[in-house]
């Protein structure tokens, strides 16, 4: 009998804790679809826009009209994400607004360059290698200045590589940042705050700068201070796309996939390396001047300003791992086999291998 009492006391104080759980978790599921609904429309009634020129919020010029006329120039506040790379929060920033062609610019990329090499370009190069990389990466770029991003000339045609930055929050950095300016000459850095969720200021930095100070160049390779680039077999097909005159020699050539939520964002190229033609990129900054920030750089540039600015999008699938995040010994063994299977390697496993990038370009160079 004390038994049988034991087991259904045992039964009713697990029926509580199991129904205490669902109904906590039904609460606060109730008051996060209630945060989201109140989000959502804060966001749909400050920008009263179509649905046909709308990509979710995304791809929206607002134009500013008063019988028929555009309203002058005034003040309005824009969000700029500059906080730490965990950070929710924005920082709420005052720009002007300018009328230009009849829309009204709403993401004017008005930075201050703190370093810059306005020259480097001036030998007319093939190709400009821009890479996004951080301003504590002073090992990465060492190593990618060591390797395929030291070969400075290719079957005749010449090579620019810049490293761009913004500001850290740790003066020391900075300092050492300057000093490896003087030395190698090949930084560009603007006065944003360098954090992840400032990857789209980056970008846009990278297309603009192109246009200003190397517009001379052929095509644009952006990548990352992580991956591994196997130079030669990637300059061949530029220069094959080139004499053929191939139509892809007029847009940007990267990995092409779409949106997890397809409907929401148009393809674009995944963010690790891409290839811009020159021409493209004129019109793709001129698009992110008339587009909200949004703060994934990929979808952003290569999707969203990209479909914006009619630049298509041509797939290089074939020059990535067929898995884009493995361990890089795989890849590696696969170029020993054949030198040109790869032209791309994420390294993401770079901190745990920091020979990595010089093992894979001894495998492809020798």
């Amino acid at each position: 009998m004390r038994r049988a009492f034991k087991i259904f006391l045992y039964g009713l104080c697990f029926y509580l804790l199991v129904r205490s759980f669902f109904l906590y978790h039904d609460d606060i599921t109730k008051d996060t679809s209630e945060k989201l609904e109140r989000l959502q429309d804060n966001i749909v009634s400050s920008s009263q826009v179509d649905n046909d020129t709308t990509e979710a919020m995304i791809g929206l010029v607002i134009e500013t009209e008063n019988d028929g006329k555009s309203e002058p120039s005034q003040q309005y506040n824009t969000l700029s994400t500059s906080t730490e790379d965990n950070a929710t929060a924005t920082e709420i920033i005052s720009v002007d607004k300018k009328e230009e062609n009849g829309k009204t610019v709403i993401s004017p990329h008005d930075y201050k360059y703190l370093i810059n090499e306005e020259k480097i370009c001036a030998n007319d190069p093939f190709l400009l290698i821009y890479i996004h990389t951080a301003p504590g990466n002073v090992a990465r770029r060492n190593m990618i200045r060591k390797t395929w991003g030291g070969v400075r000339r290719i079957q005749g045609y010449r090579t620019v590589l810049i490293f761009l930055l913004g500001v850290p929050s740790d003066r020391r950095i900075d300092e050492r940042v300057t000093l490896e300016s003087k030395i190698h000459h090949d930084i560009i850095q603007e006065d944003y705050i360098d954090t992840y969720r400032n990857l789209t200021l980056k970008g846009i930095m990278g297309l603009k700068w192109a246009i200003n100070f190397c517009s001379n160049a052929k095509f644009i390779l952006k990548t990352d201070d992580d991956v591994f680039v196997n130079i030669y077999p990637l300059f061949g097909y530029l220069l094959k796309i080139t004499r053929e005159n191939a139509t892809s020699c007029h847009n940007v050539l990267g990995l092409v996939r779409p949106f997890v939520k397809k409907d929401l964002y148009p393809p674009y190229c995944y963010g690790l390396a891409y290839v811009y033609a020159m021409s493209t990129a004129k019109p793709i900054y001129t698009a992110s001047l008339y587009e909200p920030f949004f703060w994934i750089d990929d979808v952003f540039i290569t999707g969203v300003l990209a479909k914006k600015a009619g630049v298509k999008l041509t797939q290089l699938d074939y020059k990535f791992p067929p898995k884009i995040i493995i361990p890089s010994d795989g890849p590696l063994r696969a170029l020993k086999e054949n030198k040109d299977k790869y032209t791309f390697v994420l390294l993401h496993d770079l901190h745990k291998y920091p020979s990595r990038m010089t093992e894979l370009w001894n495998t492809v160079s020798s």
